[in-house]
């Protein structure tokens, strides 16, 4: 049936509402029309999430309007979904229709948009966020030299990684900055506002439909009076932050502690006159764009040089690994448990490395759900390398979670929670690098067992673990802020910085004022897509893992559990992921853990004997955690060109993608 025509089924049933705006308690009527939604859904999602694929895989101007396109027909389709569920009276419904009545009601997003024109001003915003991002480049000298410029993915990113010259850091750092940043800010304050009276028809249209149509339906304006609040909305609880912030407090001192002695290693590479032991660290010198994980500078960083640190990406290479391999090795994790394999069609039809063609393609590794229970992709740039061979087990957690729940009706397969459905491949990734685990299978070629090579270890999983956990607070803390309008656009750079300093202890190595806008270099900002998700996942990967590894039977330190060939694992994590978004998740995270809420006890235990070991690695040296000298910043260097600045990029070039997890369809 043709899209018009699917709307036209619709319509007629709204006319039908409009006309007698009778309230309907008849359950068989609900779930005929719960059956004629799934199916519906069935036949034209697919045919939606296609168009996202084609944007991603080819980024051109075509590509865009019809991605575009293709979302404005979603938003159609969840409006009319929106007033037929709300027909009916579910007082005296069970608990499974009142619930998939409630999530085609509640989770319209932005979609619930009642101005047409303004939704595809919106959408428009946001492409054009994606655009710049996706066209940017960074250049290691000043941008008017010959050679000096890059694209991000790999170039940049492998030289932030692998440089220790403070100035080049410094070029690259700026100038991606430059070319994000201050061309976005009117686009960006434009998505706000719109984004805002998005989020309000959002609250009030499901407030109005219950109370027109006198639904048991739930929802207000109160609750969800900007993007912010539509964001927190999806966890189902009504102090999220509040959460976020108590469980933060719990895992501080994990992060000050490794903080300071990070700090006193780079200290020892730059010299008292670029790092001030009492003060910020720069925010160019941890071997990433965006200083969110500090893997890269395990070479100064572990705690026993001369013992062995896991880096499998040589082994790979020399055993004759391709990026297919990798994948198949993660799917074989997976269905060790007992869990199920990658469907059929899966390497045929996901876009695994960068095209060689030449077409411009979003990079960023995804996982992608069609809805027809049987399609899921990936699409990334892999390259062999030990980062993806942990993101493929990563990505195939997604489409694990997509496996399980495929049988559910389709407004029920989604994730538990945003942080439930990207915790999932990081509790499989967690296990697959266990020494022990890559030894097993022969990508490890010693297993050293011992005080000193278990510290290396942990300092590997720190480096990315623990320097994780305030960066992926801070980003949606701003934008809360941004959102809820406590964060003027007059500040918007200002209150970056001020959250960047508190929470992660970083400084910008060179000034920043309000012609810029720094939060734009990061692809999630650029690409709306919400970040508490990723705090929340990191802390429930750990919450997961400890109690996968008592399913297991696993006896001793929580680090060196390997879940390999655990089915009792295996079923009680399957068992969660078959109820999708069918039950709260708290309920879900129940089947799995027998807990009921966020804890950060199993990311503490993790980390405990890098923690005394870092304690008193800090004391000895008489270093102090924190810092309290902060508003120090660094000197610019003496061979620093502010030249850089000049180049920066305010025209649009390049496409990019169509959003971060196109498995969401439903979340926006």
């Amino acid at each position: 049936m043709l899209w018009g025509g699917l709307l036209s089924v619709l319509l007629g049933q709204l006319f039908s509402v409009a006309v007698g705006q009778s309230l309907i308690s008849d359950v068989t009527e609900a779930e005929a029309f719960l059956e004629y939604y799934d199916n519906l859904a069935a036949q034209t999602w697919p045919g939606i999430v296609q168009k996202l694929w084609n944007y991603n895989y080819n980024l051109t101007e075509f590509t865009r309007q019809e991605m575009i396109a293709a979302r404005l027909q979603y938003s159609e389709f969840s409006k009319l979904g929106r007033v037929n569920a709300s027909r009916f009276d579910t007082a005296n419904f069970p608990a499974n229709i009142t619930r998939q009545l409630k999530k085609i009601i509640v989770n319209v997003g932005e979609n619930a948009f009642r101005d047409k024109d303004k939704l595809q001003e919106l959408k428009d915003l946001k492409s054009q966020m994606k655009t710049r991002y996706s066209g940017a480049t960074a250049c290691n000298r000043p941008r008017n030299t010959e050679d000096a410029c890059m694209p991000f993915v790999p170039d940049a990113e492998n030289l932030m990684a692998s440089s220790r010259d403070y100035t080049e850091l410094l070029y690259l750092w700026t100038s991606w900055r430059d070319a994000t940043g201050p061309g976005t800010r009117q686009i960006f304050a434009g998505y706000v506002e719109l984004s805002n009276l998005a989020a309000q028809d959002n609250g009030e249209n499901a407030v109005h439909l219950a109370l027109t149509l006198k639904s048991t339906a739930r929802s207000s304006s109160s609750d969800q009076p900007d993007k912010g609040a539509m964001w927190r909305s999806w966890y189902e609880v009504d102090n999220l932050e509040e959460q976020v912030d108590n469980i933060y407090k719990q895992l501080r001192p994990l992060y000050t502690n490794l903080h300071a002695y990070i700090r006193r290693k780079l200290y020892n590479v730059y010299g008292p006159n670029l790092i001030n032991l009492r003060g910020p660290i720069p925010a160019h010198l941890l071997g990433h764009m965006w200083a969110s994980e500090w893997a890269n500078l395990l070479d100064i960083a572990k705690p026993y040089p001369k013992k062995q640190a896991i880096d499998i990406t040589s082994n790979l290479i020399a055993k004759g690994y391709n990026v297919r391999r990798m994948f198949e090795v993660a799917d074989e994790f997976y269905t060790s448990m007992g869990l199920l394999p990658v469907p059929d069609g899966f390497y045929n039809k996901s876009r695994l490395t960068k095209p060689e063609d030449g077409r411009s393609v979003v990079c960023h590794a995804m996982a992608w759900e069609f809805y027809d229970q049987k399609d899921f992709r990936v699409s990334m740039c892999a390259e062999v390398s030990m980062d993806d061979f942990l993101t493929a087990h990563h990505e195939l957690g997604h489409v694990q979670y997509f496996n399980q729940y495929r049988d559910l009706p389709i407004v029920f397969r989604l994730s538990a929670c945003p942080a439930v459905g990207e915790a999932i491949g990081d509790v499989v990734a967690i296990s697959a690098f266990t020494p022990e685990h890559l030894h097993k299978i022969g990508l490890l070629d010693e297993l050293i067992q011992d005080e000193e090579a278990d510290l290396n270890f942990l300092m590997t999983m720190a480096l990315e673990k623990i320097a994780f956990l305030p960066f992926s607070i801070i980003v949606d803390k701003w934008r809360w802020g941004v959102f809820n309008g406590s964060i003027t656009a007059d500040q918007y750079n200002a209150r970056w910085w001020h959250l960047r300093n508190k929470y992660q202890g970083i400084t910008p190595p060179v000034p920043r004022d309000e012609t810029d806008l720094d939060p734009a270099s990061i692809y999630h900002v650029s690409a709306d897509v919400s970040y508490t998700r990723y705090f929340l996942a990191y802390v429930l990967q750990f919450q997961l893992y400890q109690s996968l590894c008592r399913h297991a039977g696993h006896v001793g330190p929580l680090h060196k559990c390997d879940l390999y060939n655990s089915t009792q694992a295996g079923k009680a994590l399957g068992d969660m992921l078959k109820l999708g978004i069918s039950k709260p998740w708290p309920e879900a995270l129940y089947v799995a853990t027998g807990q009921r809420q966020f804890d950060g006890a199993a990311l503490v235990e993790y980390f405990r004997p890098l923690t005394d070991w870092l304690v008193e690695q800090n004391r000895q040296n008489g270093d102090q955690p924190g810092w309290p000298d902060r508003e120090w910043v660094p000197p610019l260097p003496q061979d620093w060109s502010p030249g850089v600045s000049a180049g920066r990029d305010s025209s649009m070039s390049t496409l990019l993608c169509a959003g971060i997890i196109a498995t969401s369809l439903l979340a926006n």
